[in-house]
């Protein structure tokens, strides 16, 4: 999937990778990957104490970028060398709440909700730049909460357990109307408000928040609504399938430089 969609941005390179801790000690693998090929040209492995983390991480860079033949603007050397935080311990509570989203049940998502509402206690000024890297002007505590509370909503509802899904369902659309309110214009927010819409089988608001979202972003959010489940109740919609094929439009003129 981010073959894919690395593709469909016309990327080069991916960047992935993960980290082990046993301890005081941690053990960080990142690989390279070339798109054109899926071929992992370059893996590399790191081993430090917790409390250096944020010089392991620079150490990876390097080591990554060595006989890659790449040149990077001041600017660029400065945004990787600056830390999002000072604090690791910070640093460890958002790190723990991402493998908690990434497993997805009902129980890891609400507790990556605590873990990221302690970490922007320990340290307010880490989520307005973890989501600024995001490309959003917006702290990332209310955004991060909108898209888990979406999928809490969905897995409840998949659970067939209506009362925590609703429960979630309007927490998300509070605090999504909320940031509307104040300005915000978070094409990966509206997306997944548009999912949730999809969920519940409203088509007219979930086209509405998708189309918002593809004209931001139209490889990615066409590649992920077409095989997104939440958007099934309304595949069949006339309106879903135009606005994916419009974006499957924009993208094809992108990549010919149209």
């Amino acid at each position: 999937m981010s073959i894919a969609v690395g593709r469909e941005l016309l990327a080069t390179w991916l960047v992935g990778g993960g980290y082990q801790r046993l301890g005081d000690l941690i053990r960080i693998t990142a690989r390279f990957v070339e798109v054109g090929s899926g071929a992992v040209v370059r893996t590399v492995k790191i081993d430090g104490a917790i409390g250096d983390i944020f010089s392991l991480q620079d150490k990876i860079v390097f080591e990554l970028s060595q006989g890659m033949n790449l040149t990077l603007e001041d600017s660029e050397m400065a945004e990787i060398e600056r830390q999002a935080t000072e604090s690791v311990e910070t640093y460890e509570n958002r790190s723990r709440a991402m493998m908690n989203i990434l497993e997805g049940s009902p129980q890891a998502l609400d507790h990556a909700i605590l873990l990221l509402e302690k970490a922007t206690r320990l340290d307010p000024n880490y989520a307005a730049a973890w989501a600024a890297l995001a490309a959003s002007d917006h702290a990332l505590r209310e955004r991060s909460l909108i898209e888990l509370h979406v999928k809490l909503a969905a897995t409840y509802h998949r659970m067939d357990q209506p009362a925590d899904a609703n429960r979630h369902c309007t927490e998300a659309v509070t605090r999504f109307e909320r940031r509307v309110a104040r300005g915000a214009d978070d094409p990966a927010t509206k997306y997944y408000i548009a999912s949730l819409y999809g969920l519940r089988g409203d088509a007219e608001k979930a086209v509405r928040y998708l189309r918002k979202s593809i004209a931001a972003l139209p490889a990615l959010n066409r590649v992920r609504a077409t095989a997104d489940p939440d958007f099934d109740p309304i595949r069949a919609d006339p309106a879903f399938a135009e606005a994916l094929a419009r974006a499957t439009m924009v993208s094809l003129a992108q990549g010919s430089g149209a």
